[in-house]
């Protein structure tokens, strides 16, 4: 666990797989190359999706979106309630068992009368068994785009400060 140092510096995103800590994709696809979960991470990476969407969903799926257990973990001392409820928040917390993810996802369920992901590896690795190739690629850009929305508004709620938006709106 490394120790996290506050200063009132401005943040700077250090790529932690490349000595000069920028990114390349040459480093990217060694550190791909790897792991053991190359066949999810080169589909991930063929999706329509923004990059950064795709870069969003590989951290989701390894564990390290900064989420408040995971900040917890760096020594961070701040509130750890999701701000949606008040559970602790983490990624299976937020993105699959607050109600508001679980809202959202019912959504998709009634839509397409398709169950929803119970875990991010659910989502990424046995969800759509049995589908073919192209539908569970769509079926994947959606349940992307919906841990995005998902992000996106618990960042607004937590950093600007705001209530939480009505679902409607964020659907």
């Amino acid at each position: 666990v490394a120790n996290v140092q506050l200063t009132n510096q401005r943040d700077r995103f250090v790529w932690g797989l490349h000595q000069n800590g920028q990114f390349s994709v040459k480093s990217m696809y060694k550190a791909l190359l790897g792991t053991e979960a190359i066949p999810y991470n080169t589909f991930i990476w063929k999706l329509k999706l923004p990059l950064k969407i795709k870069v969003f969903l590989w951290y989701l799926y390894k564990g390290v979106i900064l989420t408040k257990d995971n900040l917890a973990r760096q020594q961070w001392q701040g509130d750890r309630k999701c701000c949606f409820c008040s559970s602790e928040e983490s990624i299976q917390h937020l993105f699959f068992d607050c109600h508001f993810a679980k809202f959202m996802w019912r959504m998709i369920q009634v839509s397409f009368n398709l169950l929803p992901p119970t875990s991010i590896h659910d989502m990424c690795r046995g969800w759509l068994q049995g589908f073919n190739r192209k539908l569970k690629a769509k079926f994947l850009v959606g349940a992307s785009a919906m841990c995005w929305v998902i992000w996106l508004t618990r960042n607004e709620v937590v950093f600007d400060r705001i209530t939480a938006l009505p679902y409607l709106q964020v659907i």
